[in-house]
């Protein structure tokens, strides 16, 4: 046992396909699919630390749940991104804590029977569940809604869905490891992801790849230098995963994941040809910040965690480059601050026409 809490591997109710392994004020940050490639390095950025001390005034809800007035603990990850506050059970073997996306989450130390029944409860990629009717004689575009954080690339692919009858692909979900059909009547479906099913069977040249590309994505993220093919190989093989699942299923797809630069943007168009067209939702910066704090602006959020979270989602606004005037296969759609969702699919609709 660390001198606050047991050293083992640690599970949160919020995020559902990460495990934290914790040896003393050591903690790593791990995607379940971690334990399944364990000759695979871990990104540094995700080897973090858990502090204990005095960290300020618990919120209603954690005090509530813990008995507690202050938080004990520091649990903190990404260089500093990452920066959650909880409070520690007396016999080190559970927290309680405001989660990253706002509400009270739990955790535990979890025996090995737990850990082994966590692992267990994954589909395979090549077998995941589908609400979509399979058709895979009939393959329709592939409309790759881009833009930064709080363009509504997930809520448009989702109404796609609900009224215009596309298979919704949420494409953040490869870099996670979970099944990526969301389902539509999630309230928010960016963030419905974290209840998604962890996945498994990833190979190992992919598992090694998807790391690789989640070491450099920080860097991409603060608009630092950057290893661009690293980058492109990883959204190379995020393409593959795309086209495997669209293959089988069948349909027009509309995938959600935000894609920075025409580089980026060339290397899924090698994989997926010429059925996919890009579309880049592009709105101003203010408005863009107004809508990342609708989404991570809950009541029941931490106030640090909430800034937190704003300022770093919106770093990544400066790096989105839209779609040039001789950029095969892609189209610009500009958002106003007063367009609502309905509005935004319409439009879009309208400017691939052309394409389908």
């Amino acid at each position: 046992m660390g001198k606050h809490w047991l050293d083992g591997i640690w599970f949160f109710e919020d995020f559902k396909f990460v495990l934290h392994e914790v040896k003393g004020e050591t903690a790593w940050w791990k995607n379940i699919s971690c334990f399944d490639h364990p000759d695979v390095d871990v990104p540094k950025s995700f080897c973090g630390s858990w502090t204990y001390g005095d960290f300020g005034e618990t919120t209603k809800e954690i005090k509530e749940a813990s008995g507690a007035d202050r938080y004990n603990v520091q649990m903190i990850y990404w260089t500093g991104k990452i920066n959650m506050k909880g409070v520690v059970s007396e016999d080190g073997k559970s927290m309680h804590l405001m989660g990253m996306l706002g509400g009270l989450a739990h955790g535990k130390c979890v025996s090995q029977d737990e850990f082994k029944a966590i692992m267990d409860d994954r589909e395979h990629t090549n077998d995941m569940s589908c609400f979509y009717e399979k058709q895979p004689e009939n393959q329709g575009k592939l409309l790759w809604l881009s833009g930064p954080p709080g363009a509504g690339k997930s809520t448009t692919g989702q109404l796609l869905a609900k009224e215009h009858g596309y298979v919704y692909f949420e494409a953040d979900c490869f870099m996670n490891m979970i099944n990526p059909y969301i389902p539509l009547d999630a309230a928010e479906p960016s963030l419905a992801q974290m209840n998604q099913k962890g996945v498994t069977g990833v190979s190992d040249e992919t598992f090694r790849k998807l790391v690789k590309g989640l070491d450099e994505f920080p860097k991409m993220m603060d608009g630092l230098e950057y290893d661009p093919d690293i980058m492109g190989e990883w959204y190379e093989e995020m393409a593959k995963d795309i086209l495997k699942e669209k293959n089988k299923i069948g349909g027009t797809w509309a995938v959600a994941q935000a894609v920075p630069t025409r580089a980026m943007r060339d290397k899924i168009k090698n994989i997926l040809g010429d059925q996919c067209i890009f579309v880049t939702l592009h709105l101003s910066e203010e408005t863009n910040a107004k809508r990342v704090e609708q989404r991570h602006g809950g009541e029941s959020m931490d106030p640090e965690m909430k800034k937190m979270i704003a300022e770093m989602l919106n770093k990544m606004y400066a790096i989105f480059e839209i779609a040039q005037p001789d950029e095969d296969n892609a189209v610009n759609v500009e958002i106003g601050p007063d367009m609502g969702k309905v509005e935004v699919a319409k439009m879009i609709l309208s400017k691939v026409q052309k394409w389908m």
